[in-house]
């Protein structure tokens, strides 16, 4: 019986051990993730997208020049395509059971290289037009996504230091015993690992809180700054022949 006992407190203090050590990470990570999300968001946003935001994510000169001649290069290709089609049934040629024009007669084959020339042509441009033409709402959205992490995080890390001070104010009798005590919980934590009999004060349910308070930030200021970049920009339209020259 006495081993049994002896056995279950051994697993209850490696199991307490194992969250203290859970917790620590939690309590540590926490100000660098947050420093490294911040800085890592605002510079993909300035690098990438901030001077893309004075046109509105509309296409620059040259890509509107490359989107008409894709534009018509696959409307001229489609056009065709559809042309040789309406001539070869028109004419009676025999189709295969793909579809496609039997290449036995002459006729037929010369049709069915006409439709594979331009079916070639669309399969080879048509991605290129459509990243073209989806541009300026992708470049949008990515915007709009680092934007508000940016903002996100920016807040989080000013609700982490002004928890932080409360916490130091609230509970020791100096700011700077405080953030003294904040930033050695780690050490505390490897102490009562290592089997130290001091009595140490962890204020785990503060710290903890702090934590909390930043993860809640952090969803406000994404939120906030989704706002401010829906205000600064309005979510920009498909681009066509009819509207790229609008802006």
């Amino acid at each position: 019986m006495a081993n049994r006992k002896k056995e279950s407190e051994d697993r209850g203090n490696i199991v307490f051990l194992i969250f203290l050590i859970f917790v620590t990470l939690i309590i540590v990570i926490t100000p660098v993730v947050l420093l490294w999300g911040w800085l890592k968001n605002l510079f993909i946003y300035n690098r990438n997208y901030r001077h893309k935001l004075k046109r509105c994510f509309w296409l620059d000169d040259k890509q509107k020049e490359n989107f008409k001649i894709l534009a018509n290069n696959l409307d001229y290709a489609i056009a065709e395509v559809k042309r040789a089609n309406v001539i070869g049934d028109n004419e009676g040629l025999v189709r295969n059971n793909d579809g496609q024009f039997s290449a036995r007669s002459y006729r037929g084959k010369e049709i069915r290289e006409i439709i594979n020339k331009y079916q070639a042509l669309i399969f080879e441009q048509q991605p290129m037009f459509e990243e073209l033409q989806n541009l300026p709402m992708t470049d949008w959205k990515n915007c709009k996504k680092y934007y508000s992490k940016a903002i996100g995080f920016g807040v989080s890390i000013f609700a982490w230091l002004f928890s932080t001070y409360r916490y130091a104010e609230k509970n020791f009798a100096t700011v700077s015993e405080g953030l003294q005590d904040y930033f050695s919980f780690p050490f505390k934590i490897l102490s009562k690992v290592f089997g130290s009999k001091e009595d140490v004060p962890l204020h785990i349910d503060s710290m903890l809180e702090i934590v909390l308070i930043s993860l809640l930030f952090l969803g406000i200021g994404r939120v906030v700054g989704a706002i401010i970049m829906r205000t600064r920009c309005r979510k920009p339209s498909l681009v066509n022949l009819d509207n790229v020259d609008s802006k």
